[in-house]
Parts: C-alpha cells; sequence; structure tokens
C-alpha cells in the first residue's frame, strides 16, 4: 500500500493436530511495543481453544507431523 509505514504481523495456525478442521489467522496492523513480543500467540490462543471447547473437540494426542524441509 502506497505510504503505509508501520509493521504489520501476522499468524496463521490450524488445529486439531490429527484432522486439521478449522483455521485461524490473527493479523495486527502497526503493533505497540516491540516487534518480537506483539501476542498474535495469545490471541490465536484463545480464539483457537475457545473455537475446539465450543464444538467439543478433545485435545491432540500425537505429536505433530514434521514437514520435509524442516525435519532433521
Amino acid at each position: 500500500m502506497p505510504g503505509y509505514d508501520g509493521v504489520t504481523s501476522s499468524l496463521i495456525g490450524m488445529a486439531p493436530m490429527e484432522d486439521p478442521r478449522y483455521i485461524v489467522a490473527v493479523v495486527i496492523q502497526r503493533p505497540k511495543g516491540d516487534i518480537f513480543g506483539i501476542g498474535n500467540a495469545d490471541v490465536f490462543r484463545s480464539v483457537m481453544s475457545q473455537t475446539l471447547h465450543k464444538y467439543g473437540v478433545p485435545p491432540s494426542t500425537g505429536t505433530p507431523a514434521k514437514l520435509p524441509q524442516y525435519a532433521k
């Protein structure tokens, strides 16, 4: 966007791990404070937790799948 001089922070995640059914995206424009402590994760956790609770999705019990390009 021409003339925009701020920072945009975003985080996208899905759950449950075994069979993803929900996606939550958090976007914060022009966050206040330190860019590394913005708080997207706190907002994501709150929204996703409420969603999973509302629809009765049990906690994941397996281990997360590793993406090939990041697996070690």
